[in-house]
């Protein structure tokens, strides 16, 4: 029987002394905790054992701690089995030159990364994790913070799934063009790669993501969603995800994009089944 692990990330702040200037992340991440706790609901209701579902916040997000998470979650993974993977914070980017082995490898020149309490995560580090889904195994991951387009792996090909027009959809270095209201459909496969992954983003990789004392714009509205829809009855990611998307399109502009093995198979499952 198929099995379903998550790790919810959310930080309301960092660690001043390791980020420039004594940034301390507070500013637009008061919500952050709302914002895990309604994963957490979405996720029980979804059928996801407590024991299953780890959750590291604030001081708990230090780079070690989630890696080694993530890495263990990963690596129990088999065939069938779905992880869920959440992020809530703040988000940003980098020249893509940290790294000689892995530099050029983005089609912007940015490395994208999640703020974590300790540092930086970048996108490459989380695509070592991401090499590692076995086959058959599906990975959704949603990070609701700014420059979220691709933060969740390195990219240099491929589209969007876009936004229909009539959602004031707009293209970016890395949005697939619309027509109509049709939404643009796009398996991307990534060498090395052998899992099926979604991911869900709150904005493009050059845009912001809006926050609040509430809970974030974007994970607000996937709960809403979530509830208004008899838990996802009837409906598969991409519907799922446009009336989330239309909810949000005053703030920012929502990306849904499927990639790996069989990603276009995952999209049109039900959401968290």
């Amino acid at each position: 029987m198929a099995t379903k692990r998550a790790l919810l990330v959310g930080l309301q702040f960092v660690d001043w002394s390791r980020y420039p200037g004594g940034w301390n992340g507070r500013s637009g991440c008061e919500g952050c905790g709302k914002d895990v706790q309604m994963m957490s609901e979405i996720l029980r209701q979804a059928g996801f054992d407590n024991a299953n579902i780890s959750v590291l916040q604030d001081e708990a997000a230090t780079m070690g701690n989630v890696l080694a998470e993530l890495n263990a979650k990963v690596n129990d993974c088999r065939s069938g089995d779905l992880l869920v993977f959440y992020f809530t914070g703040h988000g940003s980017f980098q020249a893509d030159k940290r790294n000689p082995k892995t530099s050029g490898d983005e089609s912007d020149g940015q490395d994208e990364l999640l703020c974590l309490y300790d540092g930086y995560l970048l996108d490459d580090r989380l695509f070592d994790a991401w090499k590692n889904v076995r086959r058959g195994a599906r990975v959704l991951t949603i990070s609701d913070s700014c420059h979220s387009g691709t933060n969740m792996r390195k990219i240099n090909t491929g589209s969007f799934v876009a936004l229909p027009s009539s959602l004031g959809a707009r293209p970016t270095a890395n949005a697939g063009s619309t027509s109509g209201d049709s939404e643009v459909e796009v398996n991307v496969e990534v060498d090395g790669v052998r899992g099926s992954f979604v991911h869900i983003a709150g904005c493009p990789d050059d845009a912001t993501s809006k926050g609040g004392n509430d809970g974030s714009k974007m994970t607000l509205a996937l709960f809403n969603e979530w509830n208004r829809s008899n838990h996802g009855s009837g409906m598969n990611y991409q519907s799922f995800h446009q009336n989330i998307a239309a909810a949000v399109q005053s703030f920012q502009r929502s990306l849904i994009l499927g990639w790996g093995v069989n990603s276009r198979q995952f999209l049109a499952e039900r959401p968290f089944a």
